[in-house]
């Protein structure tokens, strides 16, 4: 008896220790990143959307007064530049596994999604709530964000485009939104989800293939054939 209750107690705390084990494995390959670009039902979808994201929720970000609500950050979308109060921008809390998808195709894909060049708004969308931002939680997604700025203003530069608004700072803290506008655009598949993308996109990178010099006569010649005709080429020699 003792030693069946030995073994189930051994089972058990290996049972644990791999799920523990799993979880902190899940953790070590689990970021997170905030994104705003205009009205956050477009967005979400958009990063819900890409292979290697575990989540993309609905919320606000970068205000300074506690608990927001969609009614309160409406109200707030007019404050003038020097108001101590601070709105929050509608933003998409994105958790994504690193080594599936990686911070850099997130953050381009950020530029291309929406006009970084519009100050306090996206389209007829006018407001501080619209802003553009990107919100970092390493120093990777800070170093990624600066570095593709610089190269996604040249690319606007270049096709006659203004200057890029978007603020980039660490991320404080991010307040999720009401229920109902979570997973918005699935639950409406018609609903408001304009395209304020300047069409602007960064260039692929090309992929070097390796090229094969020639070895001087040492050539080797493989030859695709069957059993049957590899051993009556064996009784050949």
């Amino acid at each position: 008896m003792k030693a069946t209750i030995t073994k189930l107690i051994i089972l058990l705390l290996t049972t644990l220790s791999m799920g523990v084990g799993s979880v902190l494995l899940a953790d070590k390959n689990t970021e997170t990143i905030v994104f705003a670009a205009g009205c956050f039902w477009g967005v979400e979808k958009h990063f819900d959307n890409i292979q290697g994201v575990l989540s993309a929720k609905s919320g606000y970000v970068d205000g300074n007064f506690a608990n927001p609500t969609y009614k309160n950050v409406l109200k707030y979308r007019y404050l003038p530049k020097d108001s101590k109060l601070i709105n929050y921008a509608e933003g998409v809390e994105v958790v994504y596994d690193k080594t599936k998808v990686s911070p850099e195709l997130l953050i381009k894909s950020f530029w291309e999604l929406h006009d970084p060049t519009q100050t306090d708004g996206q389209g007829n969308d006018i407001g501080n709530n619209y802003r553009s931002g990107i919100y970092f939680t390493t120093q990777q997604q800070k170093k990624i964000a600066f570095e593709t700025k610089k190269l996604y203003q040249k690319l606007l530069t270049k096709a006659g485009l203004g200057t890029i608004t978007t603020e980039i700072k660490p991320l404080v803290k991010f307040y999720d939104a009401e229920e109902y506008h979570q997973d918005y655009l699935k639950k409406n598949p018609f609903g408001y989800c304009p395209n304020h993308a300047t069409g602007v996109k960064f260039e692929k990178s090309k992929e070097k293939t390796a090229s094969i010099q020639p070895l001087g006569g040492k050539e080797i010649l493989v030859i695709k054939m069957d059993s049957k005709s590899f051993y009556k080429t064996l009784e050949s020699f």
